[in-house]
């Protein structure tokens, strides 16, 4: 499985600038090492990883269990695996403070979901990307209560042109 280095997770997760209170999702959460870095560097956050592929999300939750068990979670942070497609997060509207991402790439990761679907059925990368935009709208909190402003979202991409085409 690949595997996000903890370095470049923790670069990822410092441009979100987390605060105390916030949930952090992570929809391509692979082995789960965003959502974990964030839960063992950071106080008080609530971190999701989440991932299609059974193995990554199998990996992720030992990796969760692993750093809770090992008192490795800072004071009342935690990190949580789920099974889910990016495009369709089990989570309600405007429930995320952060969404922290390294997207997948084309040439590493399809963006269809389940066996059986011939060709014609998967959707091209661009649109599986659009998908994903507006799902990470759909979630992410339109404004912070307190003193926090909108949710904020930190994607790793492949290409700028990608997102640009996606998003247009």
């Amino acid at each position: 499985l690949p595997q996000l280095r903890p370095s470049t997770a923790l670069m990822l997760i410092m441009l979100a600038e987390p605060r105390p209170g916030e949930t952090l999702r992570d929809p391509f959460g692979g082995v789960g090492t965003i959502a974990v870095e964030a839960a063992c560097r950071f106080e008080h956050l609530t971190c999701i990883t989440s991932d299609k592929d059974a193995r990554a999300d199998d990996a992720a939750t030992m990796n969760c269990v692993d750093a809770r068990k090992s008192g490795y979670l800072r004071l009342g942070s935690s990190a949580r695996s789920r099974h889910w497609d990016a495009r369709r997060l089990k989570l309600d509207d405007a429930s995320v403070d952060l969404v922290v991402s390294d997207l997948p790439f084309s040439n590493r990761c399809s963006l269809y979901f389940g066996p059986g679907q011939t060709a014609d059925a998967r959707e091209t990368y661009q649109g599986g990307l659009a998908a994903i935009f507006l799902e990470i709208d759909r979630v992410l909190r339109p404004q912070n209560t307190g003193d926090g402003g909108a949710g904020r979202a930190v994607l790793l991409v492949q290409s700028r042109r990608l997102v640009l085409d996606a998003i247009a």
